[in-house]
């Protein structure tokens, strides 16, 4: 992984609080040439995705042209005449100062953008490669009229000799949060053109322009080392390893010298495990035995040690999603991240321990899903483990809604209790001055026996629990306690 790092200077943000421009990115390879992007090409939090309006910009190649810009947003992208991979777009070879407008369909706050670039892969001694770009400006704001720069991003146009291929990801990240409707981005390209006259292409090639928010983990948040053949295992068998022996749901096919993938979650694993040899997109679904607050999830995965470039039995992406219930987890995707698929050449070993750093406040769930992205057969994974603290959901305030009398020495209380009713009970008082409330017995329909124990004891009247407290001679006050 290599950085480009710069100063940071500051600027305001349409009126609001100043905001810094960022100069600093995250460059890395992704294989996008030849075989499909393996990244997060269609990403279902891609703030960007289909919600895009291009309302201006410079001229681009005439076979993207037919196509237009709004590709750029779109996933999957549209075909372009000529091209290969299809969907690439490419700016006009004029090697003027290039640019786009747009507009998303309504406010949107960012924590980070991502492009796709790439270039001709040219090995010229030079350092020069065709279609590359050299700098990036972001500019963003709530008004189309009121548009401050935000970011500031040089890249290496010589893409494969900085960053070790032609297709590169570069990864931007907001220290604060950029809300905006309207976008202008400046896009400089080198002067190839004086530099080599024979050449007759250098309009920059943009793969694709993605947004996310402020809660998934990306790659500026992960780790990813390289680890001996002998110690494949990594953490195994780790205490505190929240997914260990976690309940398989269902998963895609995986090849036939694989057993379970039960065994991902199992330490020690008594066989690797690799997913078919269809290329892909490959997934696993799977719950805990209760829910978990995570902080750190770690994949342990291996290539072929091929040496013709793109790594066999490689991973490409990676995606983690979970939630409360089964229904919830596509809807909260907490990490996505993107590797090249060259991992020997890249990391100097074909094995690989990927840590993925997550924001626990939304990586909160008993079920989770995850996908790997896999370009050249079947992925192989060796363990994948999590690491967190056991999540108690928030409790809500409750509230007596009615008394009523429901027989001679019983009275009838309906209690809204919005969170799960075994964590609410009911205690009262015979003196608010001197007394301290205490427990008391309820009945769930005033007939059945009087049990101190909570709301679950109850019966259900719409959305609400209905108790029975029985009266004494002394007045008493109560009150409903969530716990």
């Amino acid at each position: 992984m290599k950085k480009i790092i710069g100063m940071t200077i500051f600027a305001g943000l349409c009126g609001a609080a100043a905001a810094q421009v960022v100069t600093t990115a995250t460059i890395t390879p992704t294989h996008i040439g030849g075989v499909a992007i393996g990244g997060v090409e269609g990403f279902n939090n891609d703030l960007f995705d289909g919600t895009v309006t291009v309302t201006d910009h410079s001229a681009l190649h005439p076979a993207t042209d037919p196509v237009g810009p709004d590709n750029w947003f779109i996933s999957p992208n549209a075909v372009t005449p000529g091209h290969n991979p299809p969907g690439l777009l490419v700016f006009a070879d004029t090697n003027l100062p290039n640019y786009i407008e747009f507009n998303t369909t309504n406010e949107v706050t960012l924590g980070t953008m991502v492009f796709y670039l790439s270039g001709d892969q040219n090995t010229d001694p030079g350092g020069y490669e065709g279609r590359s770009l050299s700098n990036l400006v972001v500019s963003a704001g709530t008004a189309s009229t009121a548009l401050v720069e935000v970011a500031d991003i040089a890249v290496n146009p010589d893409y494969d000799g900085a960053y070790g291929l032609p297709w590169i990801k570069v990864e931007i990240e907001f220290p604060t949060p950029v809300t905006a409707k309207y976008f202008r981005i400046d896009i400089e390209q080198p002067d190839i053109g004086a530099a080599k006259p024979e050449w007759d292409w250098n309009g920059p090639r943009i793969r694709e322009i993605d947004a996310y928010g402020t809660n998934v983990a990306t790659s500026a948040d992960v780790d990813i080392t390289a680890i001996p053949i002998s110690n494949t295992d990594g953490r195994e068998g780790a205490i505190g390893d929240d997914f260990e022996g976690v309940t398989i749901l269902t998963n895609s096919p995986l090849h036939p010298v694989s057993s379970t993938p039960q065994e991902w979650f199992i330490s020690p694993n008594t066989t690797e495990n690799l997913f078919d040899d269809n290329n892909g997109t490959k997934f696993i679904d799977f719950n805990t035995s209760e829910p978990y607050s995570l902080s750190n999830v770690v994949v342990f995965i291996s290539g072929d040690d091929n040496t013709d470039g793109l790594e066999h039995r490689s991973v490409t992406g990676i995606r983690l999603s979970c939630g409360l219930t089964p229904e919830t987890v596509t809807n909260n995707v907490v990490a996505f991240v993107t590797l090249p698929g060259e991992t020997t050449e890249t990391y100097g070993s074909p094995w690989l321990m990927v840590s993925i750093d997550l924001d626990p406040a939304v990586a909160i769930g008993k079920y989770f899903r995850i996908e790997f992205d896999q370009d050249n057969l079947g992925a192989r994974i060796q363990e994948i483990d999590g690491y967190g603290v056991p999540y108690t959901p928030p409790i809500f305030e409750p509230e007596i809604l009615s008394w009523s009398v429901y027989s001679n020495g019983v009275m009838k209380m309906v209690v809204n209790a919005p969170s799960t009713a075994s964590r609410y009970s009911v205690q009262a008082t015979t003196d608010l001055a001197i007394d301290p409330f205490s427990a008391v017995a309820h009945s769930d329909n005033g007939v059945n026996p009087f049990v101190v124990t909570n709301l679950a004891y109850s019966t259900v009247q719409g959305t609400n629990e209905v108790i029975y407290v029985q009266s004494a001679d002394s007045e008493k006050f109560f009150k409903i306690i969530g716990e």
